[in-house]
């Protein structure tokens, strides 16, 4: 008799290959086999594919191992991180993230099984989705599998994102019929943006290394082309000169793609 078990959470199920013992590479044919059928399903319900992660794949790659030590399936064991910060440790910047696991005899049979369960077709067929990575391991003859979709962002460096602001800012104020400012990046403000991970950081921190600056602005950005509502009303007041600092600051309540930003303006 076939055994397919499935498990959900955020997230959903798998599964792989059949096989006494299956060798690494079977394992990784396994997760591309699952990977394909995954794309297919989604193109089939006009959704646009999801690119392979690798990052993404080291954390189901892990947890899959995990699961079939223990035989059992789970989405956090004791000890064990949760599934946010174990995909954040392998440095993949994403916003969002959810996970499928599943224990079966064929990689086949995992994505019936999964089509068939509403939540983890949920999240199969999700469209905020564009990463997934997946693990396969093997404990005798059943296959534990990890989907890990993940709503990956771009990476950027703090210099790359205090670019993007100030361009953007110059540009709506251009669009204003307002000159753009001239930008100074401050390293005493990116030292105080990245205190703003481990503490609040006050206006009148930042008004003691800016001293003469008209207004004080602070926050985070994920997505370094979308700006805030204060610097979009900023852009449309009197202003000379912005100084701007930002720091990479990932964590669970700002996103694992996050930066903090300290923006001061200068009439």
């Amino acid at each position: 008799m076939k055994t397919i078990t499935l498990c959900f959470l955020l997230v959903s199920v798998v599964t792989a290959v059949s096989r006494a013992s299956a060798s690494g590479a079977d394992l990784r044919q396994a997760e591309q086999q699952i990977f394909q059928l995954a794309n297919q399903a989604r193109k089939d319900a006009g959704v646009e594919p999801l690119e392979w992660n690798e990052q993404a794949a080291q954390a189901a790659r892990a947890h899959a191992k995990l699961m079939a030590e223990k035989q059992a399936l789970s989405h956090q064991f004791a000890g064990e991180p949760a599934l946010r910060e174990r995909v954040a440790a392998t440095d993949l910047r994403f916003d969002s993230v959810a996970e499928n696991v599943a224990d079966a005899e064929s990689a086949e049979e995992a994505h019936h099984a999964l089509m068939n369960s509403p939540p983890h077709r949920q999240n199969l067929l999700n469209p905020k989705y564009n990463s997934l990575g997946i693990g396969v391991a093997q404990s005798g003859g059943q296959l534990f599998v990890v989907q890990d979709f993940a709503h990956s962002i771009p990476t950027r460096t703090a210099d790359e994102v205090e670019d993007q602001v100030i361009s953007d800012f110059n540009r709506l104020r251009v669009s204003h019929g307002l000159p753009g400012v001239i930008a100074t990046k401050g390293e005493d403000l990116r030292k105080l943006a990245c205190e703003g991970k481990q503490r609040q950081v006050h206006a009148r921190d930042v008004m003691n290394i800016s001293p003469g600056a008209s207004r004080v602005m602070a926050f985070t950005l994920t997505d370094p082309s979308k700006l805030p509502q204060s610097l979009l009303n900023a852009s449309r007041e009197p202003a000379r000169r912005m100084g701007i600092g930002a720091c990479f600051a990932p964590s669970a309540s700002t996103s694992y793609a996050a930066f903090w930003v300290l923006v001061t303006m200068y009439q």
